[in-house]
């Protein structure tokens, strides 16, 4: 069934409609909530926090053309794991900690050769052991694609503590692999 029409019938309380958009989107949404809370525990409950937001808002859906549904369904997501971080976790560069070092680079190239040698499980699982607060910034801007005026405006930190944070988890992030690969090449 093409997005369109599941989400038309997921908009008149269609129950199978509502079971496909879970089975469709379900595998999708774990592994972005896995990428933020970086445990299967809190990734199910931001799941389950997800979906109850999705059923109960569907009805004000607007399809605005292909892609635009999961679109949608990972705004929620995103938004559902941000809030449940920020419940836990203080996200503020109060205490100076993110301050940038002088000579620290916070905008670097990633090490696209070393993310190609490993699967993409290794490094959703690395990803997901980075500390949250570097965590958070890396997955907004790597796969949410938000600026760093955005990620410091949502996180109540700022700019140079969002860049700052993203050059730490990209570090930290290389070096995971680089030891992950030296300890399967044994």
């Amino acid at each position: 069934m093409d997005e369109r029409t599941l989400a038309a019938l997921c908009k008149n309380g269609d129950r199978n409609a509502l079971q496909s958009l879970y089975e469709t989107y379900a595998p999708w949404m774990t592994g972005i909530s896995m990428r933020y809370t970086g445990d299967a525990e809190s990734s199910m409950d931001i799941l389950h926090d997800s979906f109850v937001k999705i059923f109960g808002a569907v009805d004000r859906f607007e399809w605005r053309g292909v892609g635009s549904l999961k679109a949608w369904i990972g705004r929620i997501t995103v938004n559902t794991a941000l809030a449940s971080l920020q419940r836990r976790h203080s996200f503020s560069d109060a205490e100076g900690k993110d301050l940038c070092v002088e000579g620290e680079e916070t905008d670097g190239d990633d090490d696209l050769a070393l993310y190609e040698a490993v699967s993409d499980g290794t490094i959703v699982r690395c990803v997901g052991e980075l500390p949250v607060r570097l965590r958070v910034v890396f997955n907004l801007f790597v796969f949410e694609q938000m600026p760093h005026g955005e990620i410091a405006r949502r996180l109540g930190i700022s700019e140079s503590a969002s860049k700052t944070r993203l050059h730490r988890a990209r570090t930290l992030l290389s070096d995971a692999l680089r030891e992950y690969i030296k300890n399967t090449e044994r």
